[in-house]
């Protein structure tokens, strides 16, 4: 109940797109792999450097080492990744100046700033800084600066510094079903941009996101076990 409330004072304060801007808030989990291919079913086109480093972190991984691994040691594991890890839920909530992307895995909480609006804070940058409009129904994101040692996915997806995300966050299905669409830009990991498409579920109004404290979560003195619970 309180849930609807929320949405419904969401779609008051926003104005001309406030039923359909409103319509991606709610609770979520990934229905997606996670494992990132392009819109087209082929791993994305890594520079021969980046080919390089992703297949000797793939054969490590089959060893049973992760140490390539930050989220093994409880790091935040980035932007896409976050919303795919562990299939754990996660909450939208939309407001006039800001959309909060509230996860349950370890607690984290991304801010996109509406543009516009006056500027966030924007704290540690393992999801870099977003900054997005509405177009209609969709939430149109632009991610920079993702400086923090993440990667795309669990596989191990390498980026850069300089790697530019945009997405786009709307709903399908009459609204059961949350479409991100996103187009990856990063020449120096990339030989050309790419599109991948992730699927997620809406969950009942009345789904709680627990809390979730990793380091309690995990055994951190099997480190093998870490990576591999984390990485299925």
């Amino acid at each position: 109940m309180i849930r609807k409330f929320l949405a419904l004072a969401a779609v008051f304060a926003l104005g001309a797109h406030a039923a359909e801007a409103a319509g991606i808030a709610g609770v979520w989990v990934a229905i997606s792999p996670n494992k990132l291919l392009t819109t087209t079913g082929q791993l994305p086109p890594l520079n021969a450097a980046a080919a390089a480093q992703y297949q000797a972190d793939l054969a490590a991984a089959a060893k049973g080492d992760y140490s390539w691994d930050p989220v093994a040691i409880c790091k935040p594991p980035g932007e896409p990744r976050t919303m795919l890890q562990d299939r754990m839920p996660f909450e939208i909530d939309v407001s006039p100046a800001r959309v909060d992307f509230l996860f349950q895995w370890n607690r984290l909480d991304r801010i996109i700033g509406i543009v516009g609006k006056e500027p966030l804070y924007v704290g540690p940058y393992y999801f870099g800084a977003s900054t997005a409009h509405w177009e209609g129904s969709t939430l149109v994101a632009s991610v920079t600066g993702i400086k923090e040692n993440t990667t795309l996915d669990a596989a191990g997806l390498p980026h850069t510094d300089s790697a530019v995300l945009t997405e786009r966050f709307h709903t399908i299905n009459g609204g059961q079903i949350l479409e991100a669409d996103i187009h990856v830009s990063d020449p120096a990991t990339y030989t050309r941009d790419w599109d991948t498409k992730l699927l997620f579920r809406r969950l009942p109004d009345d789904t709680r996101i627990k809390e979730d404290v990793c380091m309690e979560r995990k055994n951190l003195n099997n480190y093998a076990t870490i990576y591999n619970s984390v990485t299925k």
